[in-house]
């Protein structure tokens, strides 16, 4: 949970709204083909509801003021692993802090998966 002053109040933004802009960002990049859950909550909510949340796979912490992003992705068959993570990680730092104004100091892109 992100919280700063500004000259009309207190902000607070939530992990779950950083989480949901991340992973719609994500969805919308060329070459990912899904977001594969991190951890076992996400597995087991992915599988009682049937059908993928965009906040899986998807993980978030502040450290020193700063947003650490990791997200595990499906990548389409074909693509080039590594320029797709580039771009991915690079569209994902410029929304963040374009939408929130916080300081995004690390994205890692985990790929967990090739799907055709």
């Amino acid at each position: 949970m992100a919280e700063f002053e500004t000259h009309l109040g207190k902000i607070t933004l939530t992990d779950k709204y950083l989480k949901k802009l991340v992973g719609h960002t994500a969805g919308s990049c060329f070459g990912v083909a899904d977001m594969c859950p991190c951890g076992f909550r996400q597995d087991f909510s992915r599988r009682i509801k049937h059908k993928p949340a965009p906040e899986d796979g998807v993980s978030v912490s502040f450290k020193d003021g700063k947003l650490e992003i990791g997200l595990h992705i499906c990548v389409v068959l074909g693509t080039n692993i590594s320029a797709a993570s580039d771009s991915l990680a690079h569209k994902i730092k410029y929304t963040v802090e374009e939408n929130t104004g916080l300081t995004v100091s690390k994205v890692s892109v985990f790929v967990e998966d090739v799907r055709s």
